[in-house]
């Protein structure tokens, strides 16, 4: 994952990240990743998620900005999924940023790639 300034507007973060997996990730225990970056937290989970999907959790610690989502990756059918939301923050009635993500998944083995825009404080 990575998460940068935003180059035109310094009030402003950009982030992003790419997970590749394939049909043995849902089927190991604890099949999950997390890393972090600049105060975002990011947790990639197939082993436990829902059934035959990619459970995907964007955090922000220091004030709760957070976005998650799963991505259905069936055995043997092939899926494309396409997602535009926006975070949201404890105490927060609006959607905050952007967050779009796009998946690829042949059947067996499949890329998650996301990319958003999240205000630099709330």
């Amino acid at each position: 994952m990575v998460v940068i300034g935003h180059l035109t507007n310094p009030f402003d973060l950009n982030g992003g990240f790419s997970v590749q997996f394939t049909a043995e990730d849902f089927s190991a225990d604890n099949a999950s990743g997390r890393t972090s970056s600049r105060g975002f937290n990011l947790s990639v989970d197939a082993g436990n998620a829902k059934s035959s999907s990619i459970h995907f959790l964007v955090v922000r610690l220091a004030d709760g900005l957070r976005i998650e989502g799963f991505a259905e990756c069936l055995g043997g059918k092939r899926n494309f999924e396409v997602f535009t939301g926006a975070f949201s923050a404890p105490d927060r009635a609006e959607a905050i940023g952007r967050f779009d993500f796009i998946l690829h998944w042949d059947g067996t083995q499949g890329i998650l790639s996301a990319n958003w825009t999240a205000p630099r404080n709330l």
